[in-house]
């Protein structure tokens, strides 16, 4: 923008500051676009995060359950590093969920919650005591 500085006499006879608001208005014109764009993909991955909010709140829910059965035994101790591999585990590996098509959010999440559930339940009775199995299992319900 030096050409507009420098410029002597009458603006609109200067070639070099014409085409410099030129090739700035074509820049405006592409970032408007792309800003267009951005926002789009923002509202997509709004409306995502949205369909997958029950899902977080009931792995939310099967977290505190499982860090509370340090009080019934002070051995019952899970990381939230062991709670994060099992649902990893569970998005990436699941045989049934590639067979669920990506835009039916809602049975996608049925499909999490059961195999989360049943992967949670499997990991966690393995070490628990026949009496505080039956006692996790109705925590998780």
């Amino acid at each position: 923008m030096n050409e507009l500085n420098e410029s002597e006499g009458n603006l609109l006879q200067n070639d070099k500051l014409i085409k410099t608001l030129d090739t700035l208005q074509t820049q405006a014109k592409e970032i408007a676009k792309e800003v267009a764009a951005a926002d789009e993909n923002m509202e997509q991955i709004e409306q995502v995060t949205q369909e997958y909010a029950p899902l977080a709140n009931k792995a939310s829910r099967i977290f505190f359950s499982l860090d509370g059965m340090s009080s019934i035994h002070y051995l019952y101790q899970y990381s939230l590093q062991f709670f994060m591999d099992i649902l990893f585990t569970v998005i990436k590996k699941s045989e049934k969920l590639n067979k669920v098509p990506t835009s039916n959010y809602e049975m996608r999440r049925e499909v999490l919650t059961n195999e989360f559930f049943l992967k949670i339940l499997n990991s966690v009775t393995r070490g628990l005591l026949q009496d505080h199995q039956v006692l996790f299992a109705i925590r998780l319900v």
